[in-house]
């Protein structure tokens, strides 16, 4: 398999994403990681440097909309900064800290609760307008008032999409 190539091909699977335990907090909208990578800066930068390596996709698949840059050599010193939505920002200094450390410290500082995250999975579920494989109706065509399930009881002729592609195609010749 081509996407088992590379350095910690682990770190691509969907069952190692999803162990990702960051979700961050709803204000947060940008994500900034800068670290140094030369060698005589290694040591105070080797924790961030793995932190990217290792939680990085983590935190991406987690959190799909919020944006996360990485600058690399640019700064001699390794920080993480998250903007907020209301123009401010939160500056995390992580030099000379381990990986585990910056995910622990992250997560208190960015990240959502254990009890907020409890708390939205039930909202989630309980919502009667969510359909689907472990809500309380299977399909949309269930609800009264929507469309029945073309399976079952035939679609109005005008709602098919080879009638509207009949009537095109007489308008184009007329």
């Amino acid at each position: 398999m081509p996407f088992m190539r590379g350095a910690a091909p682990i770190r691509r699977t969907l069952q190692y994403l999803e162990k990702g335990s960051i979700v961050l907090k709803d204000k947060i909208k940008v994500v900034t990681i800068s670290y140094c990578t030369s060698l005589n800066r290694k040591a105070r930068n080797d924790g961030t440097r793995k932190f990217v390596f290792w939680h990085l996709p983590q935190l991406q698949y987690k959190n799909p909309d919020v944006q996360i840059l990485t600058f690399r050599d640019m700064t001699p010193s390794p920080f993480i900064t998250a903007y907020l939505e209301n123009d401010k920002k939160i500056l995390i200094e992580t030099e000379g800290r381990t990986k585990e450390e910056i995910h622990n410290h992250v997560q208190l500082v960015l990240g959502k609760s254990v009890e907020k995250l409890k708390v939205e999975k039930t909202e989630e579920t309980i919502n009667p307008a969510n359909f689907g494989n472990g809500f309380q109706r299977w399909c949309i065509c269930e609800v009264p008032g929507q469309v029945p399930c073309p399976a079952f009881v035939p679609l109005p002729e005008e709602m098919t999409g080879k009638y509207k592609v009949k009537k095109y195609q007489e308008s184009q010749e007329s």
